[in-house]
């Protein structure tokens, strides 16, 4: 996902002619979504497990940063980016919590805090990791999406594999 921010701006300044005030205003259509998924996500996970709110939210990025991957210099703002980043921002708000959960899960109270750093750190490290990858297969910005939506499409089998099955369990 720390491509995707980085991208975009980039391509919405450089490519589309957004000054740098246009091109932040140009993210609020995924930052609502984000916010108000976010705020319903305690609601939903009533109904559903976190591991399966983690596993629809990497899809629905996983839809979002691939739509991205078809943007041409013809495509609307609308249609090409900012529906894809409703996407992008439903998927965020739907997988962050249940994620970082999930790195804290069974984890004894005392310990909670130092479970918690290392989560915020292999979120941190993963970022890195992730934009350096993206950064060295990229030569457009529909390629930096493209490889975005690769390393987020691993993310989701790993969490359909490991994490949705421990939510099962723990369900039944």
């Amino acid at each position: 996902m720390m491509c995707f921010f980085l991208f975009t701006s980039q391509y919405l300044q450089d490519d589309r002619g957004f000054s740098a005030l246009a091109a932040g205003c140009a993210y609020f259509p995924m930052t609502v979504v984000n916010f108000l998924v976010a705020l319903a996500v305690p609601r939903i996970q009533r109904r559903f497990s976190g591991p399966a709110l983690l596993v629809t939210g990497l899809a629905l990025a996983v839809a979002g940063m691939a739509w991205l991957a078809l943007v041409d210099d013809a495509t609307a703002y609308v249609v090409g980016i900012a529906l894809p980043m409703v996407l992008i921002g439903a998927g965020q708000g739907l997988a962050f919590g249940p994620l970082t959960a999930s790195g804290i899960a069974r984890v004894a109270p005392g310990q909670a805090g130092a479970a918690s750093g290392v989560v915020n750190s292999v979120h941190q490290l993963g970022g890195a990791l992730g934009m350096s990858l993206v950064l060295a297969v990229s030569s457009s910005y529909p390629a930096a999406m493209a490889a975005g939506a690769v390393l987020l499409a691993a993310a989701l089998a790993s969490a359909a594999v490991l994490v949705l099955p421990v939510g099962r369990r723990a369900r039944a």
